[in-house]
């Protein structure tokens, strides 16, 4: 899994922002625009680049 978190944790936010008004019936555009969880995702994937140790992509 090594090497692959920032890409697993990017695909899951895609996905639950786009299962979410479907499965739960949940529209985040009422809580949060779109500009903010635009920041808040690169945000949070700054933050990850900052903790991890290897290359996106690289196991080793």
């Amino acid at each position: 899994m090594k090497g692959f978190k920032t890409i697993l944790f990017n695909g899951l936010l895609v996905v639950a922002g786009a299962l979410l008004p479907y499965l739960a019936g949940i529209d985040w555009t009422e809580y949060v625009s779109p500009t903010v969880a635009l920041i808040v995702a690169g945000a949070i994937n700054i933050g990850l680049r900052f903790v991890t140790t290897t290359a996106v992509g690289r196991p080793e």
